[in-house]
């Protein structure tokens, strides 16, 4: 087969090939793991040489790094309290995707686009701190915090035409570990088992059944 039908052998791959003498998939399969780990300059070269010599080889598992949501806001829906109410909803997503993968969060990170009429565009974005939390009263806390930040700093008269909400600093359910400065597991505990409750609900009978305050969707309910 053409050499750059292997996955992973784009333009640049094939040039650094040919630096090494290699520019068929014969001369591929003839050289040596360790020689292809060099060439790709990371272990996927390696398990690339052992899959190409017919040994079953499992992909590593991603690494998720966050979990958000981002949406541009309708015509109408470009005042703070409005675009406020579909900030909820994002996280609240946001919120159950992390759960269903089973992370918790240290950081919620918050971004707004604004206009007026003298500039195009500008941005605020602002992070408030979690203690490993997954659930949807700390998760709307959190933003509360951020939104509260945001009414201080943005002058009233912008339009904000874009939000999104991302969960950071994510770690996973086996390995959480408490703060014991806070020490507020026994209300963590709480809350994540009145959010596991309507995650229940809502899986069985509809995705919005149960929430937590308003699910106001924009316009046409379409959230994107």
């Amino acid at each position: 087969v053409p050499i750059d039908d292997i996955p992973g052998v784009g333009s640049r791959m094939r040039t650094r090939l040919a630096l090494a003498g290699i520019y068929t998939t014969a001369d591929l399969y003839a050289i040596e793991p360790k020689q292809m780990r060099r060439i790709w300059n990371n272990v996927t070269g390696e398990r690339l040489w052992y899959a190409l010599h017919g040994h079953a080889i499992e992909a590593e598992p991603s690494k998720r790094g966050m979990f958000g949501h981002g949406r541009v806001l309708p015509p109408d829906v470009r005042t703070p309290k409005l675009a406020r109410e579909l900030c909820r909803v994002l996280l609240v997503k946001a919120a159950r995707r992390m759960r269903r993968e089973g992370f918790y969060a240290s950081s919620l990170y918050m971004w707004v686009s604004l206009r007026n009429r003298s500039i195009k565009e500008r941005g605020w974005s602002s992070h408030h701190k979690l203690h490993m939390a997954n659930d949807d009263q700390a998760c709307l806390m959190a933003l509360d915090a951020l939104w509260a930040k945001a009414k201080a700093r943005i002058p009233s008269h912008y339009k904000i035409v874009r939000v999104g909400v991302t969960l950071g600093d994510l770690t996973n359910a086996s390995t959480r570990q408490l703060d014991m400065l806070i020490n507020d597991d026994p209300q963590r505990q709480r809350w994540e088992s009145v959010t596991n409750a309507m995650d229940s609900l809502n899986k069985r009978y509809g995705k919005s059944l149960v929430t937590m305050g308003p699910w106001k969707l924009p316009p046409g309910g379409n959230l994107g």
